[in-house]
């Protein structure tokens, strides 16, 4: 495990300031160990990654960044089988993934509530792979996509935990294409359906939606009439409306809201570009939908993408809010989070940068190339990527130390004094109610330098005198912590 400490750069009006990037080395040295599939629960973030065997595991990070490699008698999985697409997923308690073995091939493994890995069910008996992905919780059940013979390509599936049983609930009957990862996808579920996108002879592919109380599927509508495709995509739940994306002779955004068929959102017609590949992932931002698209431009071999706002109350589409993010390379690359957009792409290459509605940043500046999979997790970014530094490809996390404090009481308040200090720093708060409370100094990587033990205090004024005298010159976080989370915090400033 390496910290690495970057200066970030901004461009145009931006301002600068420190922030901190880590890495977890999972294979320790140059080998990489392609860590992908990252997924969040509450208490820890899943991924697959290669362990020194040169096979990929199923690996678990802790709020306290401790990586455990889960081990699973032998059963492993196949790098190029899983990425992207979403083969991990929390039901009921029990972490469901896939993995292979020599007896089942890759299929659906998980672990119990004590975490002792289990196999759980062959959907294509014998050594032959189904190859199961989007994976989708809903009502204590997993849904999924998979083959069901050596014939046929995939079909949405549910499993039940609590009964043991498996259901094949759509009948398409592709013809089976080796590899193919396109015939049923994009699954989610919204307002107690399950909807997915899926092609057939008549109508091309188009959107479909599973209702688990009637057990039938259909077909909602046929956006591009006759044997055309609309091509369906970036399904978003959004106050209870399902946004999406689709293609009739150009890139729209369409909205259904459980009654009406599907239609497109006003004004959005002026999306460049035509196709089925122009508008990804729809980030919902209060009364707003944020989406990258294909800006229909090339520089240095990419593809150049921009982001688009469409406000809901005003049925108004703005198009290039952020208007250069360089190559999007899926549809997992931007995320929403503490105010900011975190996205890939940069004149730097496929870097980290940052988007706070007025300011765009580059965070990681060029070191590292090939960022992907970026997902929040306690609070903090973590991402895949190549690092100039001979590790390999491996996980990363992005510590930026401005925007880590949430007080739990937003009117709770702290006094720091002297600030700077060079021996002594006073924090002085006041409780409404008696507490047992500690505080806790970091540096800017996010290492904590000094804890206080944790003590009761009463109602009423409080003074702690923090210790700086042996603390190196520079900016610090200092955090009062109750057994209920973060009261109160901010920087110190050590002479």
């Amino acid at each position: 495990m390496k910290i690495i400490t970057t200066l970030m750069l901004v461009l145009c009006c931006c301002t600068s300031f420190s922030q901190s990037i880590k890495e977890f080395d999972v294979i320790p040295g140059a080998d990489s160990s392609f860590p992908t599939n990252l997924y969040t629960t509450k208490d820890k973030l899943y991924f697959y990654a290669k362990d020194s065997t040169g096979q990929h595991k199923l690996h678990s990070l802790d709020k306290n960044e401790k990586i455990t490699k889960i081990t699973d008698t032998g059963a492993y999985i196949d790098h190029y089988l899983f990425y992207r697409l979403n083969q991990i997923a929390e039901v009921n308690g029990e972490i469901f993934y896939i993995a292979s073995d020599s007896a089942h091939g890759s299929e659906i493994w998980k672990l119990d509530k004590t975490g002792k890995p289990q196999f759980v069910i062959d959907v294509n008996p014998g050594r032959e792979s189904s190859l199961p992905f989007y994976f989708t919780p809903y009502d204590n059940k997993l849904f999924f996509v998979a083959h069901f013979d050596t014939l046929h390509d995939k079909e949405l599936f549910v499993y039940d935990p609590v009964a043991d049983s498996l259901k094949r609930l759509t009948y398409f009957n592709y013809v089976f294409k080796p590899n193919s990862l396109y015939a049923l996808n994009n699954v989610m579920q919204h307002n107690g359906r399950i909807y997915f996108s899926a092609p057939e002879t008549l109508t091309g592919r188009e959107l479909y939606t599973y209702d688990p109380k009637l057990d039938l599927y259909w077909r909602l509508t046929d956006i591009a009439p006759g044997t055309s495709s609309s091509y369906p995509s970036s399904l978003t739940s959004h106050n209870g409306i399902l946004y999406f994306a689709a293609v009739t002779n150009v890139s729209r955004l369409f909205y259904y809201d459980g009654v009406n068929p599907p239609a497109p959102l006003p004004n959005t017609v002026s999306i460049p570009g035509s196709g089925s590949m122009n508008i990804f992932k729809i980030l919902p931002v209060e009364d707003s939908l944020f989406f990258s698209y294909y800006a229909g431009s090339y520089s240095a071999g990419r593809m150049q993408f921009a982001l688009g706002k469409y406000k809901l109350k005003e049925n108004n589409y703005e198009p290039n809010v952020l208007p250069h993010l360089g190559r999007i390379t899926g549809t997992d690359d931007i995320i929403f989070m503490k105010n900011k957009f975190y996205f890939v792409g940069s004149s730097f290459g496929l870097s980290l940068s940052s988007y706070d509605f007025s300011n765009t940043a580059y965070i990681t500046n060029g070191q590292h190339d090939y960022v992907d999979e970026l997902t929040a997790f306690n609070g903090r970014l973590y991402f895949t990527s190549n690092f100039y530094n001979g590790t390999g490809r491996e996980l990363y996390r992005y510590y930026d130390s401005a925007t880590t404090i949430t007080n739990i009481n937003s009117s709770f308040t702290t006094t720091l004094y002297p600030n700077p200090a060079k021996d002594i720093a006073h924090l002085q708060f006041n409780l409404a109610e008696s507490n047992t409370l500690n505080i806790t100094v970091a540096d800017m990587l996010g290492c904590i330098v000094y804890m206080s033990e944790k003590k009761l205090y009463s109602i009423g004024n409080h003074t702690i005198h923090i210790p700086a005298s042996k603390l190196p010159q520079g900016t610090y976080i200092y955090q009062l912590k109750s057994e209920q989370g973060i009261l109160g915090g901010g920087q110190l400033i050590k002479q």
